[in-house]
């Protein structure tokens, strides 16, 4: 599952800590362990010769970190490196790219995410990291007993929280080929805003389908059990492991409603690995997202409705528009709409939610539109900064007094200055 793990450390007693659990994590072959050298040079002892000495310091005391990793083959590499423009996550994550490593693991220490391990340096690395993080936490360093329990047992009872998104999905036809797990409890939280009779079938259908993943988890030989709950994601989520005494909670950085959007972290994700007592494996899925470009029905009109919500307070309207909405997994991304005049058709509305941008969704959108009216002509205010884009579309500027009277006069508050409301009327003739 994680061949191979970059593993950095400053040498706090927490860092040295957390090297203890490394060896729970099945299937590495070769782990490397990183320092990342502290600015702070003053000018007495810059130069060369002192870098040189303070890796190799740093090395020495990787070395004596190494006693800490027993597992018979496990390969250990040393690396120390120089910060990338003073930024140690950045350097951590530069170095996983460089080294093509399949997890990160870092330790966690503090009340919040803000009093990560190495600073704010673990949160930098949870949130961009472009491979799967794990965070040991040890909410009881003085005393010990946190990773002396979680860390010999750490895959003794996974708690896989699933919100049947694909990366969730993914994430749990992933588990038997991690080894060496004794139970995995598969969760599922309700979303609170549901009314009584939608839960009730909510929860039916959650019931069945972790009912069918927990069959195909068993027939690998993995235990399980299923639970349904209701709640907060993540309060959910935290309460079970405690609950069910969990030794690692195993999810998907991106949950269902924002693993399509351009994030670093989804909401649960990033609350789960705040407040857990127990080391939390944070898994990048593999994004494989299914784009669908298709015109509205007049009764899914709410759709585009939800989508021009913060959009100059468009509305639609069943009796005059035809709308065209691409969705990404199931999720409208953005819509475009041609409107019907007495005396012409308008395109107007196109939009594109802002997490969606740059992905090549209001092309789409407007492909869909131009199939559906090739035939005829079609009239617009275009944006000024959208002119080249609705040009590929074989639209083509004109004077205004070449709109029809009803388009014409949505911008008669412009008083003909088209220039100053920053729009350009366009054409595009019926072929």
């Amino acid at each position: 599952m994680f061949p191979r793990v970059l593993l950095p450390t400053d040498f706090s007693a927490h860092a040295e800590r957390t090297f203890q659990c490394i060896a729970e994590v099945p299937g590495i072959a070769d782990l490397l362990l990183l320092h990342v050298l502290e600015a702070g040079m003053n000018n007495e002892n810059r130069g060369q010769h002192t870098v040189e000495t303070r890796i190799q310091e740093s090395l020495l005391q990787l070395e004596g970190l190494k006693k800490w990793i027993v597992r018979p083959g496990l390969a250990v590499r040393l690396l120390v490196h120089e910060r990338v423009r003073d930024d140690v996550a950045e350097t951590i994550l530069a170095v996983a790219a460089q080294e093509k490593v399949d997890l990160i693991a870092v330790g966690a220490k503090g009340r919040t995410f803000r009093n990560l391990l190495l600073g704010s340096v673990s949160a930098a690395v949870l949130k961009d990291a472009r491979t799967g993080v794990l965070l040991v936490h040890d909410r009881d360093l003085e005393r010990g007993d946190a990773l002396a329990k979680y860390c010999r047992s750490t895959f003794a009872k996974v708690l896989c929280p699933v919100d049947f998104s694909k990366p969730s999905l993914d994430t749990v036809e992933a588990i038997p080929s991690m080894g060496r797990i004794g139970e995995v409890v598969l969760l599922h939280v309700l979303p609170e805003e549901e009314h009584e009779e939608p839960r009730a079938i909510a929860r039916a259908n959650a019931e069945k389908r972790l009912g069918e993943m927990k069959d195909r988890l068993e027939e690998t030989g993995v235990r399980a059990r299923i639970i349904v709950s209701e709640g907060t994601p993540a309060e959910v989520i935290l309460g079970t492991a405690e609950k069910e005494d969990a030794s690692l909670v195993i999810l998907t950085r991106f949950g269902k409603k924002d693993y399509v959007q351009a994030i670093g972290i989804g909401r649960t994700a990033a609350g789960v690995a705040e407040k857990a007592r127990q080391p939390v494996l944070v898994r990048y899925p593999v994004l494989h997202y299914e784009v669908v470009t298709r015109e509205l029905a007049p009764e899914e009109f709410a759709i585009a409705g939800e989508v021009w919500q913060k959009y100059h307070q468009q509305t639609a309207d069943r009796k005059t528009d035809r709308i065209f909405a691409t969705f990404v997994d199931g999720v409208p991304a953005g819509v475009a709409r041609c409107r019907r005049h007495p005396d012409g058709l308008e395109v107007d509305g196109v939009f594109i939610l802002p997490e969606f941008r740059n992905r090549g969704y209001a092309r789409k959108a407007m492909a869909a539109l131009m199939e559906a009216f090739q035939t005829e002509t079609l009239f617009m205010h275009s944006t000024l900064e959208l002119v080249p884009f609705y040009h590929t579309f074989g639209f083509e500027s004109i004077p205004e007094q070449e709109l029809p009277k009803t388009i014409r006069d949505r911008y008669s508050f412009a008083m003909g200055d088209m220039k100053t409301a920053q729009v350009q009327p366009m054409v595009r003739r019926a072929r």
